[in-house]
């Protein structure tokens, strides 16, 4: 796939920060994101390194996180450690039984300010969550949710309205201070919870409803550092070993980001997206059959379900993030992150992967997204009747410059008008099967004597166009012959 995008401009590496090929947007804004030098003494090992790319993964699809997993398993830090590099506004809150919807949201205090009686008595002081949601030019906020199944239900349900403003981008009612209403811009903000395993060593932890659960993409980790983990930190400690240790790629995971997301309206039209679905919604409706016959997770005191709503809608955001050109790869790899992420049993995540596997698509050779829809068509544009070889296209495209000359404008004119009018470099059309010109000698002749033209030309609008020559994803049924 990077070869096929090499012959476009590709965005501003210097803009992003790779989390194992997870790409996060710096802040334009960073003077007030937490010091770098601050975590020199992180250690970057496959366990931090997979964390990282897990929360990465939820930032890049503004999907709001919740992570659980032991205590000193370095969940926090790793979160404020990312949000320097990328220089992202920490906002922070702990949800101990002390913590009520005003810590949140904010309350009035007496004014510190008060010169006299004309001055106001009480002020009104943001709460954490008010702080992160109210947008700044230039900053990305993230707001951290910790020991989030400590909290009071007060504040749960208070929360539950933010999360749902994030999820849509919509407003929530600031009913603290006369019902402000702040509008929550999901692109400069994200959201992560962190939790301790309910019970066994946590005992004032309860398990969370269900329901709570599924406003969030929620994943667990292990419950103790893992011992790989713990050797890593004393070699550093120790000056024996470095903070960093090296990437292993036939181990450690590594998710391809796109520097554009695949608009996902166009999702249909990749091939094997028909054949996709199918498999999932089979995929999806045994994993349910395990969850509620209890033969994954139910050694797990949180429980969870694989939500009818949720879960589709996270699939597909995965699907239209990080598609490169392979959709059954693409797919495995988002039942992994939002199905498997929930199991902690080995046992059980080897249950889910032996169904996650059986999710493929082998595409027949020259395929074509024909009968898919096409965009602009008119009724004089002729539409392609399917993929032909390059010998059949290159003889039939002679026989028309031979009788129409230069009233012909075929793929070398098409790039070249396409090029000027989109600004964009130049490209190729070697990797696609054009479709053959579907006319006989004597139509040619009679366009000829009509004093008509014949244009290659796209089906598609420019920002669709764009869209597939940056992923690849050009097919047949994308051009056709126009006579104009």
């Amino acid at each position: 796939m990077q070869e096929k995008l090499s012959h476009i401009e590709k965005a501003d590496d210097a803009k992003y920060k790779e989390y194992m090929g997870v790409k996060l947007p710096l802040a334009e804004r960073r003077e007030t994101a937490p010091k770098v030098e601050t975590f020199k003494d992180y250690v970057e090992d496959s366990f931090s390194r997979d964390v990282e790319r897990t929360i990465a993964t939820s930032w890049a699809l503004s999907e709001p996180v919740l992570i659980e997993g032991g205590t000193s398993l370095g969940k926090t830090t790793a979160v404020k450690k990312m949000c320097a590099e990328l220089g992202y506004e920490v906002h922070y809150q702990n949800l101990n039984n002390h913590t009520d919807p005003a810590d949140l949201m904010g309350k009035y205090t007496p004014n510190p300010n008060q010169r006299d009686e004309s001055d106001p008595k009480y002020i009104f002081a943001d709460g954490s969550v008010t702080k992160a949601l109210r947008f700044e030019e230039g900053k990305i906020k993230v707001l951290i949710l910790d020991e989030y199944n400590s909290a009071h239900p007060g504040v749960i349900i208070r929360l539950h309205e933010v999360l749902d403003a994030y999820k849509r981008s919509g407003t929530v009612t600031l009913t603290e201070d006369g019902n402000e209403v702040l509008e929550v811009k999901s692109e400069a903000l994200k959201i992560i919870a962190l939790t301790n395993p309910a019970g066994g060593g946590f005992a004032d932890r309860e398990p969370l409803d269900p329901a709570q659960i599924r406003r969030w993409s929620y994943h667990k980790l292990a419950d103790k550092v893992p011992q790989s983990t713990f050797k890593a930190g004393v070699l550093a400690l120790s000056g024996l070993g470095g903070n960093e240790t090296a990437v292993d790629t036939t181990k450690e995971k590594i998710t391809r980001s796109n520097d554009v997301s695949f608009p996902q309206e166009r999702l249909g039209e990749i091939p094997g997206m028909q054949e996709i679905v199918t498999q999932y919604i089979a995929f999806h409706e045994a994993a349910q059959k395990m969850i509620e016959e209890k033969k994954i997770a139910n050694n797990q005191r949180q429980k969870f379900s694989f939500d009818d709503r949720e879960e589709p809608r996270r699939i597909f955001a995965y699907i239209s993030k990080f598609y490169t050109g392979d959709i059954a790869e693409v797919t495995r790899e988002a039942l992994r992150y939002f199905y498997a992420g929930k199991v902690l049993d080995p046992r059980d995540k080897a249950l889910l992967e032996e169904m996650i596997i059986k999710v493929d698509y082998k595409p027949v050779d020259n395929p074509s997204r024909q009968g898919l829809g096409s965009f602009g068509a008119t009724p004089d544009t002729i539409q392609p009747t399917g993929p032909k070889n390059k010998k059949e296209f290159g003889n039939k495209l002679r026989e028309a410059l031979k009788i129409l000359g230069s009233n012909v404008r075929g793929p070398r004119e098409f790039i070249s008008d396409t090029t000027t009018r989109l600004g964009i470099s130049s490209f190729t059309l070697d990797t696609v099967e054009l479709p053959t010109i579907p006319l006989s000698n004597t139509e040619l002749e009679a366009i000829k004597a009509e004093g008509k033209h014949l244009h290659l030309k796209t089906t598609l609008p420019d920002d669709g166009f764009k869209q597939s020559l940056e992923q690849g994803l050009l097919t047949t049924s994308d051009f056709t012959w126009e006579i104009v």
